[in-house]
């Protein structure tokens, strides 16, 4: 039974990476370069009530890219987000500093020595933990306006 179920979800898979590779052609999968990201569409749906500015979406998004797995946090460099949005370092820096305050984004400096080098580094790592659960409260309020709205729907068509 379990062998069913992983083969099922491979054909689940395949399927949906055969649409989105028929919606987008090239722009995804060619020669595994480009791909594509999921967001949940309470992050879109939700982005007022989050409060977060056009830059704030955006870096956020640009932070999410790199989300592959579940159980290793993204890690991605300020310069890096910057020059794909073509703004300042700075503002990426600010940008990533109130996504913080607003508890969406906790950001973890660790430092450690390279033995090999003798140098010493520092790594940013970037949870997400607190996005997550105000995304959940989004959508579960999405969930009840949408079912508030056909309720209203059904009961305007009685007679």
């Amino acid at each position: 039974m379990e062998t069913l179920e992983v083969n099922n979800n491979a054909v689940d898979n395949f399927a949906v990476n055969h649409q989105i590779r028929q919606k987008w052609g090239n722009a995804v999968g060619k020669g595994g370069l480009t791909g594509y990201l999921a967001l949940p569409e309470a992050l879109i749906r939700g982005q007022h009530r989050l409060g977060l500015s056009s830059t704030e979406m955006m870096v956020l998004i640009n932070i999410l890219m790199h989300w592959w797995n579940v159980e290793r946090m993204p890690f991605p460099g300020n310069n890096a987000i910057a020059k794909r949005m073509g703004i300042d370092t700075r503002t990426v820096q600010r940008a990533c500093a109130t996504l913080e305050e607003k508890g969406l984004i906790r950001r973890e400096i660790r430092r450690f020595h390279d033995d090999a080098t003798d140098r010493h580094s520092a790594a940013r790592t970037i949870h997400l933990d607190g996005l997550v659960a105000r995304l959940n409260d989004v959508a579960e309020d999405l969930v009840g306006f949408a079912r508030i709205v056909r309720e209203e729907q059904a009961a305007q068509q009685q007679p």
